[in-house]
């Protein structure tokens, strides 16, 4: 699929225009190019983030029909795409009188079910938008990316900005297939998966025991550092967070997860004033994962800014010295 079209109302055309400063994203009128500086925010993200058909291309996947597969290496913690939903909501439901732009039709039009009405298109493609509110969108060109149950890449929603925003995991290298997972449910997930996307698994997680049993580990692991605070048990706690850390480096696993993992940490040792010290040190490190996985565009976002402020001033968490 190398279809050129609009970075805005995805209307195709041969004849486009480029953002004047990065020259990769791509308009169908200075209209187009306007609002997508304005309120699709490619004024935070230009030249800070990868563009369709110059950093990643959909082109033939074996055995999966389509996918994404990048152009050029990113480094981990880079931004590979930017995307507004062409269709938003806030109950899994398409409004009624819901309307895809004109020129954006062929491209919903390819996505699966291929014969499916919009509700069964959103059903199967819509991707989280604000987790707490269950909201949804529809997003033309991330719903391109594939399945993977470890994955080289995780997405996260900027309300402020109304975009979805893809990032590097790891290092992915040119030719290589972009993916991510499609559930955090780990038991179990093969069946989830069949019958929410009608697909077998066959990635590296499902046929080696090793890797699903590191998946496993890590979602225990993951709960019983919260288990074992709630508690009280704090030094177990952090074990338990040590423990993960070292299954996250051999999945070679998100910065956004080191970052909670290492928050998590921070919040128990905090309790103690014999710990202190080393709370503090967590506090660094979820800092240092939380900038490289959200980026400088959003240093003022609400996680980043809170976890500023606890390593300036870890007295005002509400575990302080609480043990």
């Amino acid at each position: 699929m190398t279809t050129l079209f609009c970075s805005r109302c995805y209307k195709p055309g041969v004849s486009l225009m480029k953002c004047g400063k990065c020259q990769s994203r791509l308009y169908c009128s200075r209209e187009c190019q306007r609002l997508d500086w304005k309120r699709a925010s490619h004024k935070s993200w230009c030249k800070a983030s990868g563009e369709i058909n110059v950093d990643f291309e959909i082109r033939n996947a074996p055995g999966k029909g389509v996918g994404i597969f990048a152009l050029r290496t990113f480094k981990r913690g880079e931004k590979i795409m930017v995307e507004r939903p062409i269709l938003y909501s806030r109950s899994g439901l398409v409004p009624v009188d819901a309307d895809v732009a004109p020129g954006a039709q062929w491209a919903v039009d390819l996505l699966l079910p291929r014969d499916g009405s919009l509700q069964d298109k959103f059903d199967r493609n819509a991707m989280s938008c604000a987790e707490d509110q269950g909201a949804s969108g529809l997003f033309i060109t991330m719903s391109r990316v594939n399945h993977d149950c470890v994955g080289n890449t995780l997405h996260h929603y900027v309300d402020s900005q109304g975009v979805k925003i893809l990032v590097a995991s790891h290092e992915i290298l040119a030719g290589d297939e972009i993916t991510f997972s499609y559930t955090d449910i780990v038991r179990g997930r093969r069946t989830f998966l069949a019958q929410k996307f009608d697909f077998s698994c066959g990635c590296l997680a499902c046929t080696d025991p090793s890797i699903g049993n590191l998946l496993l580990r890590a979602k225990e692991l993951d709960q019983k550092i919260i288990q074992l605070g709630s508690s009280g048990n704090f030094a177990g706690s952090i074990r338990a967070g040590k423990s993960l850390l070292r299954i996250y480096d051999s999945l070679q696993s998100s910065p956004k997860m080191y970052l909670r993992t290492y928050y998590d940490m921070f919040q128990m040792a905090i309790t103690k004033r014999s710990t202190l010290q080393d709370g503090i040190k967590y506090m660094k490190r979820a800092m240092q994962f939380a900038l490289e996985f959200y980026g400088e565009q959003l240093k003022n976002d609400e996680i980043v800014t809170q976890y500023a402020k606890y390593l300036s001033h870890p007295s005002s968490h509400r575990n302080y010295l609480a043990a």
